[in-house]
């Protein structure tokens, strides 16, 4: 036999269940939040660095007059070479088989579950998998069988030069 419990009493397990959930996201945002802190700090040490080494050249340069620069840089929020891996293991777990770009993208983020898009969306990841596919392509590591012209997605296959970059296995590109 089972015991009913009462409607205020699940309405107290389900405001725990999401107070423990807010908790657990808020301090995944904290550590974010922290190693943003820590990478501005180094860019503002090297910053202050650069500025002292043109105050030693002989070419007096006033550094206030330099305007600042904005750099065309996307954080996904993936390790290093981690959207390499990625999209090699995709490739492997294929067997041969043509992978679409599509497919690619929605493998990364399966792999990678705590993705920052940086504000930005799915397209901007799909962006920087299909531009990654595109220089993997010139270094001989991937395939391309997209058809030339025309607004066509592309479809992958491992390159020859591939065989040495994935050494383990993983699940097809397909599943879950």
């Amino acid at each position: 036999m089972s015991t009913r419990i009462s409607s205020s009493l699940k309405w107290l397990i389900d405001k725990r269940a999401r107070l423990a959930g807010e908790i657990e996201r808020t301090a995944k945002v904290a550590k974010r939040a922290a190693a943003l802190v820590e990478e501005l700090r180094d860019l503002e040490r090297t910053l202050a660095a650069i500025d002292e080494s043109l105050k030693l050249h002989e070419v007096q340069i006033e550094v206030d007059y330099i305007k600042p620069v904005r750099s065309i840089y996307r954080r996904m929020g993936l390790p290093h070479g981690e959207l390499t891996r990625s999209i090699l293991c995709c490739l492997k777990a294929a067997n041969g088989q043509m992978v679409s770009t599509t497919q690619i993208t929605a493998y990364v983020t399966r792999r990678s579950k705590e993705i920052d898009l940086g504000g930005g969306d799915l397209s901007d990841l799909r962006n920087c998998v299909r531009m990654r596919l595109k220089n993997l392509s010139y270094q001989g590591l991937v395939k391309s069988h997209r058809p030339r012209g025309g607004p066509h997605e592309g479809y992958w296959t491992l390159g020859t030069a591939a065989a040495r970059f994935v050494k383990y296995k993983t699940p097809t590109p397909g599943a879950a």
